[in-house]
């Protein structure tokens, strides 16, 4: 619901493709991880964002602290093939040990990978609070049951980027974003959300991201006091009195 989930999804989707057993079966919020996968020799992993929850400060609820659960499901087709490795029965004995190897090459990439993608990963959480995880079986009408694990993190993430061109890690994410083939389309999107919009004076742009109200910004002085203008405030400066700069102020020595 957020840019910074969204982030966090593709980081994630991305730092992962091509580093687990499940290749490029990593997949971005899918609607059904496991169609085809009772047939299939490699694992999917789905990757979702779930609670996104901001502790506002007034009106600028932007700016405030974020914590969101991130979701890492693993499934398991019930005949698996590794690369280099034997086949593995998941629905015996194997099944568990094959979710255990995932789940040490997910927390591998995340933690030390040196790619673009898992570096913005670590970059876009503060902290982990938690992660809690549960396997799970998965009954299948038309073939046999699916072996699955889901982990939870809970994490403090970066605050929504402010209503600019992007800069920081808001301008590696569009980058990253331009340089992946399957990305390339939604980059420009993805910039122009983080923009805002259409081009608004700055003092426009802060009241949006405080949350202030437009008569609040022009009462304080930030922008003109005339409701009908809508561009810049004028710079503040020093005020000329009958073409006279004012005198310095003088504060005597004790």
């Amino acid at each position: 619901m957020s840019i910074p989930a969204l982030a966090l999804r593709l980081a994630t989707v991305f730092a992962l493709r091509d580093q687990t057993w499940a290749g490029t079966s990593v997949l971005d919020q899918p609607i059904n991880p496991i169609e085809g996968l009772s047939k299939a020799t490699k694992p999917v992993i789905a990757v979702y964002t779930g609670d996104d929850v901001v502790k506002a400060d007034a009106r600028d609820w932007m700016a405030g602290d974020r914590t969101s659960n991130l979701v890492i499901q693993i499934y398991l087709p019930a005949d698996l093939t590794v690369p280099n490795g034997p086949r593995i029965d998941a629905l015996r004995d194997g099944g568990e040990f094959a979710l255990g190897i995932i789940w040490r090459q997910i927390e591998s990439v995340l933690l030390k990978d040196t790619s673009p993608w898992a570096s913005l990963w670590r970059s876009l959480i503060f902290s982990v609070h938690d992660v809690s995880s549960r396997p799970y079986l998965i009954e299948i009408e038309t073939g046999p049951r699916l072996v699955a694990r889901e982990t939870i993190f809970a994490v403090d993430t970066v605050a929504s980027p402010d209503f600019a061109p992007p800069s920081g890690l808001w301008a590696d994410l569009v980058a990253l974003m331009t340089s992946t083939p399957e990305l390339q389309p939604l980059a420009t999107l993805v910039d122009a959300a983080i923009r805002g919009g259409s081009d608004l004076p700055d003092w426009a742009i802060a009241a949006a991201q405080m949350g202030m109200r437009d008569g609040v910004i022009r009462s304080v002085g930030l922008a003109p006091a005339d409701a009908t203008e809508v561009g810049e405030a004028a710079p503040l400066s020093s005020v000329e009195v009958d073409g006279l700069m004012p005198a310095p102020v003088v504060i005597d020595e004790p």
